[in-house]
Formats: structure tokens, C-alpha cells, sequence
């Protein structure tokens, strides 16, 4: 499998070039703290931008403007600086989930637990994302037992952690060899 995703890694580097994870753009040039530069060409042209007619709107990214998110506006107010933010009370009463939260977030339910058995892979990829069909080759027709989507800026890292595994994997085979003493069967007559 790691020669297989060596190989579809190096196939989609020829085509599409490097994967390459996007960068976060600083509040200043976004107006938010949560926009991400996902590269050259992605940027709306002004005359798809939406432009409220209404009379309060909210500023920001999403309303084509300049401002901060959460700040409120009024068509008099025009690109004078208000020094008034409203914040939400969603943001406000926003705040890091425990450690708990986050468990019971990612917690699998008890059907997946045991996993899904596969005996082949097939790896494809586009020019987003990776994609793996686990399957079963069960006599009398092979299936797919579980897809997984994976984009293509983490397979990398998905290749490196495989090999290191696999690395480690060898390494305790041969110890474990080594340390074996030889069986009756094993001597020379």
C-alpha cells in the first residue's frame, strides 16, 4: 500500500503539482479571522459580491465589505469607522469545548468499532482529493467494504506516518528474530 501511495502521490505531483494546505490570510487583508487562502484566482469578482440593500447589514467577508464581523452598519454610516461593535451573543457565550465534549464529539458508535475487514485497496485520486476502496475479495465477487475521502494536502503526511509505522513494524520483527533462540527443527544435522 505505501509503494502504491508513493506512487499515485508522485502521478498527482506530475499533474497538478505540489498538495499544498491552505494558509490562513491575516485579519487585517480578510476583515476575519477565519478566512483561508485557498491560492491565486479563487477571489469573487466585484460584480458577484452581494450588496444588502437593507438598511442594517452585517459587515465582513460574507457581505462583500469592508468592517469587522459582528460590526452592524447603516447605508448613512457610509466607510466612516464606527467605533460601536455589536457582538453576538453567540460569540460571547462562545467558549473552547472541554476535554470531554471533544471525546464524546469524535466517540464512534458501537457498530464501527470493530472495523471493517479489507484484503486489496484501490487508490484514486482528483485534483482535490484522495480517495481509498477498502475491499473484500470474497468468493464469488470482490465489494467495497468502506471509502474514505481524504484531501489531497494530507496525503503527505498520511504517507509519511504509514512508512514510519511500517519502519518501526520491521525493526521489532528483526529484534524479535534476533532474540529467538533456534528451534529443534531449525538445527543442522
Amino acid at each position: 500500500m505505501i509503494r502504491a501511495l508513493r506512487d499515485n502521490l508522485t502521478n498527482y505531483e506530475n499533474r497538478f503539482g505540489t498538495p499544498v494546505i491552505p494558509t490562513p490570510l491575516p485579519p487585517a487583508v480578510t476583515g476575519s479571522s477565519e478566512s483561508i487562502n485557498v491560492g491565486a484566482g479563487i477571489e469573487t469578482p466585484e460584480t458577484e459580491q452581494s450588496v444588502s440593500p437593507t438598511a442594517d447589514s452585517v459587515s465582513g467577508a460574507a457581505a462583500g465589505g469592508a468592517g469587522v464581523v459582528g460590526e452592524t452598519r447603516t447605508p448613512e454610516s457610509g466607510n466612516e469607522e464606527t467605533s460601536e461593535t455589536k457582538i453576538s451573543p453567540v460569540q460571547s457565550a462562545q467558549k473552547p469545548p472541554s476535554a470531554e465534549e471533544l471525546y464524546d464529539e469524535l466517540k464512534l458508535p458501537d457498530e464501527m468499532l470493530s472495523g471493517t475487514y479489507a484484503n486489496a485497496v484501490r487508490i484514486g485520486h482528483s485534483a482535490t482529493e484522495f480517495s481509498f476502496d477498502f475491499i473484500t475479495t470474497f468468493f464469488p465477487r470482490s465489494c467495497v467494504s468502506a471509502r474514505v475521502h481524504l484531501a489531497a494536502p494530507n496525503i503527505p503526511r498520511l504517507l509519511d506516518s504509514l512508512t514510519h509505522s511500517f519502519e518501526q513494524f520491521q525493526r521489532k520483527v528483526a529484534q524479535q528474530q534476533k532474540r529467538q533462540p533456534p528451534q529443534q527443527g531449525d538445527l543442522p544435522d
